[in-house]
């Protein structure tokens, strides 16, 4: 158990078209632990395809999801916010060596590899290596139009943005020990994340302490249970839930559950195949990819992991959104009826756990 002060790092909020999730970490010491979190569904048609349909609406439930969170106390006003991953690139490249500006060089170079019009867009980039003949370059940018609009939203809220991150960077900062300031050792992993969100599934490549490139994937959890619920005539809800329950069990429900969810994951199998051949062929001197985790709010199919690890020949393994925090509870209610809550490892709240502490480990530096 951690008695703590209120911290001042700034609040991780995850929006999708479906929900949202918020997290506030705190740091005492070498501990590092979740002061507060909230969630909640949203309602159909407040954010479609990522873009904000019903931006005072939206803005009014943030402010009462971090007023009234579902545990601990949120005690900043200052957010860091992820931009939706279908809307935004990243992907390490070389800069061959110039004697202009790299900033110039990486304006001029970063069109062959963003489907966008420099002006259309905001973009950032960070030295990951100098080799003999230039420099590795991690890239990323979203469109303005994303980024104004969000910004617009929590200048509305009375909140202050102290930075906008692209998912796959949140992600990689909650699953990975790479990604700690802490980490000495040398030997970092080739990792596979596959993110399987509601509306889609995004898979990060991930070597030598850098994100290499990300993929999107026409998979979603949404799809899953749809098709359950097509197939069997059921409701969604009741497809939701035969989902989580039965997953790829061929010992449930007589394999029914399992057969119909096992023609999607055949697709992302293929997939996931494509994207470990195009990676031994533009990142071979990286080696292969070890691992596969998995996270996301569609992750929770039973034996999942197992399914994909025998069929892909690859150690898989459901992605520790705690890995690391080093404090597992957290205090809930007031001094004076306090509630000591187990956290428990949640895949579908990876990005909003690595948006928060990114005060912790990127700020701090």
């Amino acid at each position: 158990m951690i008695l703590h002060n209120s911290s001042n790092f700034p609040i991780g909020i995850d929006i999708s078209d479906l929900s949202i999730k918020i997290c506030q970490i705190n740091k005492i010491g070498n501990n590092v632990f979740i002061q507060a979190s909230a969630k909640s569904n949203l309602p159909k048609g407040m954010i479609e395809d990522s873009r904000i349909v019903k931006k005072e609406e939206l803005g009014e439930l943030i402010r009462d999801l971090v007023s009234n969170p579902k545990i601990g106390k949120f005690t900043s006003t200052d957010v860091a916010v992820c931009l939706p991953e279908n809307k935004t690139f990243v992907k390490l490249i070389t800069i061959e060596k110039n004697p202009n500006d790299i900033a110039e060089v990486i304006k001029i170079e970063i069109e062959k590899y963003i489907p966008m019009a420099i002006d259309e867009m905001y973009f950032d980039w960070q030295i990951i290596k100098t080799l003999p003949q230039g420099q590795l370059v991690l890239i990323g940018a979203a469109p303005k139009a994303i980024v104004d609009e969000y910004s617009q939203l929590f200048d509305s809220t009375g909140f202050t943005v102290s930075a906008f991150e692209i998912e796959s960077t949140a992600i990689c900062r909650a699953l990975l020990k790479e990604e700690s300031n802490k980490f000495k050792d040398n030997e970092t992993g080739n990792y596979g994340i596959i993110d399987i969100g509601e509306k889609q599934t995004s898979m990060i490549v991930y070597a030598a302490g850098t994100i290499l490139f990300t993929v999107s994937m026409p998979v979603s959890g949404e799809m899953i249970t749809q098709k359950i619920s097509d197939t069997l005539q059921i409701d969604f809800a009741q497809a939701e839930k035969a989902k989580i329950l039965c997953g790829l069990d061929k010992e449930k429900a007589s394999g029914v559950v399992s057969d119909i969810i096992d023609e999607v994951i055949s697709d992302l199998v293929a997939r996931i195949e494509d994207v470990n051949k195009f990676h031994m062929y533009h990142y071979s001197e990286y080696g292969k990819i070890n691992k596969l985790l998995l996270c996301g709010g569609g992750s929770n199919i039973l034996d999942l992991h197992h399914t994909l690890k025998k069929r892909l020949g690859i150690e898989v393994e459901i992605g520790n959104t705690l890995n690391n925090l080093t404090g597992k509870e957290i205090i809930n209610g007031s001094p004076f009826s306090k509630k000591i809550v187990r956290l428990e490892n949640e895949p579908g709240w990876a990005t909003a756990i690595g948006l928060a502490l990114r005060g912790v480990f990127v700020d701090e530096i």
